[in-house]
């Protein structure tokens, strides 16, 4: 008497040893496309779409602290908005630090450059 785990085991085996018996050149074609479209959709995203919203995220909040640093606005709200805004560009940076390494120009190399890496990650 089998249970419906080792049901479910055999079942799942007969699947992939199924799906194994397709031609190897087909699987690889198939692989090698969707690299292809991985490798365009992170150059796209991380050449094209995040250096410019790391720019525009630190230059909107150097305007943030700009203003809410004024006399006229101090309060303890602003004071916590102005650390956010601190913070936030940090965060971008060290962000935008991290997709560097998508550069291959610039690559790991750079020993300064592993050392933000290290930071950011940690």
């Amino acid at each position: 008497m089998t249970s419906e785990n080792d049901y479910a085991v055999s079942s799942i085996y007969n699947w992939t040893a199924s799906n194994s018996t397709t031609s190897a050149g087909d699987d690889d074609c198939g692989l090698a496309e969707r690299r292809l479209l991985l490798d365009r959709v992170q150059t796209v995203a991380f050449k094209v779409v995040v250096p410019p919203l790391v720019a525009f995220g630190c230059v909107g909040n150097v305007i943030n602290i700009v203003v809410l640093t004024r006399k006229s606005m101090k309060s303890s709200t602003n004071r916590y908005l102005t650390c956010l805004a601190v913070y936030d560009i940090l965060y971008l940076v060290l962000a935008f630090t991290m997709i560097l390494k998508h550069y291959h120009d610039i690559g790991a190399t750079n020993r300064h450059l592993q050392a933000v890496y290290f930071l950011a990650a940690a």
